[in-house]
């Protein structure tokens, strides 16, 4: 089963289920979106983007737990999403190069007063 796979490639320990308990819907998403990918890109693939980039409604992101997994002093942590990376980062290596305006927002936050409008920020 694919969905399984994925899952089996986040190799998610006890308390990162703890703290994601969507896992598998999101999972299942994330593979029905992406049945028919671009850019060469098999499902399992483009499932990987698409899982990263999703938001949970209820708790933290995936993208958000993996990065403080990655900025944690535990490196012990970080060795869990090593499958996953693998894939995500060798999926990510296969798209061609973009240069674009991306837009995104910041959720809970209102950052209208620290930044002014018509200036360019980078991060």
């Amino acid at each position: 089963m694919k969905i399984n796979h994925l899952f089996h490639l986040l190799k998610l320990s006890n308390l990162f289920l703890d703290s994601f308990h969507e896992i598998e819907d999101y999972i299942s998403v994330a593979l029905h979106n992406c049945q028919n990918p671009a850019d060469d890109l098999s499902q399992q693939e483009s499932a990987s983007i698409h899982l990263y980039t999703m938001q949970s409604h209820s708790g933290p992101s995936l993208y958000l737990l993996l990065n403080q997994s990655l900025c944690a002093e535990n490196r012990e942590e970080s060795k869990l999403w090593s499958s996953f990376l693998k894939l995500f980062l060798t999926t990510l290596h296969k798209l061609s190069p973009q240069s674009k305006t991306i837009w995104s927002g910041v959720r809970d936050e209102d950052l209208n007063s620290k930044y002014k409008a018509g200036t360019t920020f980078a991060w």
